[in-house]
């Protein structure tokens, strides 16, 4: 993992380098080609997961992600796209196949 102070985990729901590898070919281009998207979409991630995980509301997102009008915008619209769910899919298998979350 590393150790750049914005991919640091802060919460246990945060992705892994292996869990972002695996997933980012199944996100969309960026509409912005030549620039940097204006969003960190591996944070967009994190608080999608973190808001799941705990149940929370929307309101009660910690500040730490991104706005919360920017992790609903992108959580609806892959999840009306099917990306969400494909993300999903992946990243259980990558736990599947991970030996730390085997059982003995």
């Amino acid at each position: 993992m590393t150790t750049d102070s914005r991919n640091k985990k802060r919460f246990a729901t945060d992705l892994s380098d292996e869990h972002w590898g695996a997933i980012l070919a199944l996100l969309p281009a960026s509409r912005w080609s030549r620039t940097r998207r204006p969003v960190n979409v591996r944070e967009v991630i994190n608080a999608i997961r973190f808001l799941r995980a705990t149940k929370c509301g929307w309101r009660h997102l910690p500040n730490c992600f991104p706005s919360r009008s920017t992790v609903r915008y992108y959580h609806t619209k892959w999840t009306r796209l099917g990306i969400w769910q494909a993300i999903e899919q992946v990243l259980e298998k990558v736990d599947i196949n991970d030996d730390r979350y085997s059982k003995p």
